[in-house]
């Protein structure tokens, strides 16, 4: 519809047309297992450190420097992976009020069949790691699933909006779930209070870190 209104008019029209950029950067404070040739399943494993932290904080100030200022990574987190002593969490704790931190579950377990407590537990205990670590601008309201998981088992979803969860990713690579119409999201047919974020996935698997991989 932009693009049309553009031809349009010739580029001149009343109004502002954005677009919304949320980058997000999954399964903080744990590690991977990585593919390995030839030997898959995977050896080895993979967890960031404090200097990619700074690498990427790095990178999002030249970002906003530049033409964005708005501009932030998301950074869902599993506090499993957390420690106090860890440098990876004292590095995340010392740039959090430059990023925003969204709720993972602590352990990342998929939420397709989990139980109205554990997953209350899974959310809990993540909102209270975010609140001893006192991350700025972490909202309880937000939640992104392992797996983008849970959104249609209704135990999960009660545990999600008795937490005061209000928001989840949604997948649209798989089908019923991309957005209805540009910049809408879908609201729960479980818990319709409920706002699922359509998400778009890259064509990288979690597990690849060169190009040949």
């Amino acid at each position: 519809a932009h693009g049309l209104v553009e031809w349009v008019t010739r580029g001149t029209y009343l109004g502002e047309f954005r677009t919304y950029l949320t980058p997000q950067i999954d399964d903080l404070y744990l590690d991977n297992e990585m593919y390995v040739k030839p030997n898959y399943p995977p050896e080895g494993t993979y967890r960031i450190g404090a200097t990619d932290v700074t690498a990427a904080h790095t990178w999002q100030t030249a970002i906003q420097t530049r033409d964005s200022p708005q501009f932030r990574l998301a950074w869902p987190f599993n506090g499993l992976g957390w420690s106090a002593t860890d440098p990876l969490s004292l590095s995340i704790r010392s740039v959090s009020g430059s990023h925003h931190l969204i709720n993972h579950t602590f352990t990342h377990e998929n939420m397709d069949r989990m139980d109205y407590n554990t997953a209350l537990s899974e959310i809990g205990d993540n909102n209270a790691l975010a609140q001893s670590e006192g991350f700025p601008n972490y909202s309880p309201l937000s939640l992104v699933t392992p797996q983008v998981s849970g959104l249609t088992n209704p135990s999960a979803l009660a545990a999600m909006w008795d937490m005061g969860v209000r928001y989840t990713v949604s997948d649209t690579s798989r089908a019923g779930w991309d957005n209805p119409r540009p910049n809408i999201g879908i609201y729960s047919t479980i818990e319709p209070g409920i706002l699922h974020l359509p998400r778009r996935p890259t064509n990288l698997y979690y597990n690849v870190a060169t190009p040949a991989e």
